[in-house]
């Protein structure tokens, strides 16, 4: 009889660890399943973060002089001066052939407009006639906006201070989001290039922005 009983209580002293360690997989295996959503969940929003703000990493603030309507930024490096809404960043990008590019931007604090200045500092062409400036202004306009992934809305060529350039609106992603309406103006300078952009606001707001650049 005793040997019986001590049967008995080893069974279910077994039969108790195995019950123990199914429970303890299963709980394991959720664990695992809900760490494997946050995961992707994560991976899509830092996707998006990403998209949103290619500005993020790497980008620093620069300092801007108050004016009441906004901050009015001068830079002896690029030569030109514009007024921004709020206190603007600069980010530096350097391409595989070494030519550095510079952007001079702004993002109010919900994320949902973005005002820009891009610099390509060593830019030449020798386009003197006009169909050959306008296209040399049209393949600069359809780099910028496939990089965006962007489908062209509408383009217009003017002149600005004297220099050539593009008006043009396309929707596509853009420092605040996919799929953003934005306006700018391509000019080309003497030696410089020149995209002013204006990413979720209205074209009367683009426009007043764009009206504060001037060339130094």
């Amino acid at each position: 009889m005793k040997d019986a009983k001590t049967l008995k209580v080893v069974l279910f002293s077994v039969i108790g660890s195995v019950v123990t360690v199914f429970v303890i997989l299963i709980l394991i295996g959720v664990v695992n399943h809900k760490k494997t959503n946050n995961t992707n969940s994560g991976s899509s929003a830092n996707s998006k973060t990403s998209t949103q703000s290619s500005s993020g990493d790497g980008y620093s603030a620069i300092p801007g002089n108050q004016s009441p309507n906004g901050y009015n930024y001068v830079s002896t490096q690029d030569g030109f001066s514009v007024t921004f809404p709020g206190s603007p960043g600069i980010h530096s990008n350097t391409d595989s052939s070494g030519n550095v590019d510079r952007t001079y931007f702004w993002l109010n604090n919900a994320n949902t407009a973005a005002y820009s200045v891009t610099v390509l500092p060593n830019y030449t062409y020798s386009a003197t006639d006009t169909s050959s400036i306008q296209s040399d202004l049209d393949s600069s306009l359809n780099l910028y906006v496939n990089s965006f992934d962007g489908t062209l809305v509408s383009s217009k060529f003017l002149t600005w201070q004297g220099a050539n350039m593009i008006f043009a609106s396309f929707t596509g992603n853009s420092l605040i989001g996919n799929d953003v309406t934005s306006y700018l103006y391509i000019i080309d300078a003497p030696t410089q290039q020149f995209t002013i952009e204006g990413s979720g606001i209205s074209q009367t707001d683009f426009t007043n922005f764009a009206n504060t650049f001037v060339l130094n």
